[in-house]
């Protein structure tokens, strides 16, 4: 995503000991997300504060937790039905999500085949 990967990529650079839940939840508590993601809109950045408690609920600490919680059936309805709640989160989301985790989903198959939107 073209708007999500440079926030993505700028929050490793800038916050490389923030790779855990606990880590990022320590520098989201200094209140410099918008500064570090150059993102402004209070709502996107009030999204990134509620899905990380939906992590910290869930006991998602790392990539790999995520992965394993999604590729699990129970754990990955759970967390998605979790992040789902949360405001502007939508299926896109919740793909590029999976994505991010290294899991790939339906909607990617479909892009990666070219098949997206067809009927």
């Amino acid at each position: 995503n073209e708007t999500v990967k440079p926030r993505v990529e700028a929050l490793v650079a800038e916050w490389p000991d923030a790779a855990t839940t606990s880590g990022f939840r320590r520098h989201l508590d200094t209140g410099k997300l918008s500064e570090v993601v150059d993102w402004p809109s209070p709502g996107r950045l009030a999204q990134v504060e509620d899905i990380t408690r939906v992590f910290e609920r869930l006991g998602v600490e790392t990539v790999v937790d995520l992965r394993g919680a999604l590729g699990d059936q129970a754990k990955g309805s759970a967390l998605r039905e979790a992040l789902a709640l949360v405001r502007h989160v939508s299926p896109k989301t919740l793909d590029y999500i999976g994505t991010l985790s290294g899991i790939s989903t339906g909607a990617d198959l479909d892009r990666a085949a070219g098949t997206e939107d067809s009927p």
